[in-house]
């Protein structure tokens, strides 16, 4: 029995009869966690090494198309050599295919089909286990990672005697690393920023585009020619013409600029 102490009030471990439950419980939990993920019900026939077919529970599609993951989840009694190491491994070598785009995109439409088609045909997903109790790890699943290359992910449910409940998350979270979006320089003769691959720019980025600045938010006006994007500082800002700048989108869809 694994206790939690906060606050002078004892909770005790949820342990799950039924995956379906858990199941439910991750899907919240993670979607709490990762808001700059799709968390989609995903269960097609995996086909992996020498044949084998096995279904994962879900998928975790990053909306800006940087990775994936193809997710089982799990309880702390299924048998690890029989059960998990098998699903890991048919997942860890499966063939993903536009089929798997088109079930991705049906489970959430606001996802582009060209991209999620992209994204399953040339990048191979992370393999994550999500599973309800950190004890696993007494019981040897830490191979999943070392000699699987699998992600292990807790997710702990706690309640006390009046039904308060605790959820705790530790483990594998996927965090994909900002991805650069603009190249900047200072303008020749203006205090301003200037970009000249216009294609650079989202095309929804018309008058102005709110970006962080050292955690702190800012609206820059745009202007925009055929050749260049123009990026006019907020009042108190000034241009370094002896920096280059960059903006990355970062997991949550916003904007940051950085100076190099």
């Amino acid at each position: 029995m694994t206790l939690l102490i906060r606050q002078d009030r004892t909770y005790e471990q949820v342990y799950y009869e039924q995956e379906s439950h858990f199941l439910g419980i991750v899907k919240t939990e993670l979607s709490k966690v990762l808001p700059g993920f799709s968390i989609l019900d995903f269960s097609p026939f995996i086909i992996g090494d020498e044949g084998s077919r096995r279904r994962p529970d879900l998928a975790l599609v990053h909306r800006n198309y940087e990775m994936w993951a193809v997710v089982e989840v799990e309880l702390e009694k299924h048998s690890l050599d029989h059960h998990v190491v098998p699903q890991v491994q048919t997942f860890a070598t499966g063939r993903y295919d536009e089929s798997h785009a088109t079930m991705l995109n049906r489970r959430d439409s606001t996802l582009n089909l060209e991209k999620l088609s992209n994204l399953t045909a040339y990048s191979p997903p992370v393999v994550s286990v999500v599973v309800n109790s950190r004890l696993v790890l007494d019981d040897g699943w830490g191979i999943l990672e070392s000699d699987y290359a699998a992600q292990l992910t807790f997710l702990e449910s706690f309640r006390s005697e009046d039904g308060d409940v605790i959820v705790s998350i530790s483990g594998y979270l996927p965090a994909p690393r900002p991805s650069r979006v603009i190249s900047l320089r200072k303008h020749k003769m203006m205090n301003a920023l200037i970009c000249t691959r216009p294609a650079d720019v989202p095309a929804a980025i018309v008058d102005e585009m709110r970006m962080y600045w050292r955690e702190r938010p800012y609206t820059w006006p745009v202007g925009r020619t055929k050749d260049t994007v123009l990026f006019l500082p907020p009042g108190g800002f000034t241009v370094r013409g002896d920096r280059n700048y960059e903006v990355v989108r970062m997991d949550e869809g916003s904007f940051e600029l950085r100076e190099l």
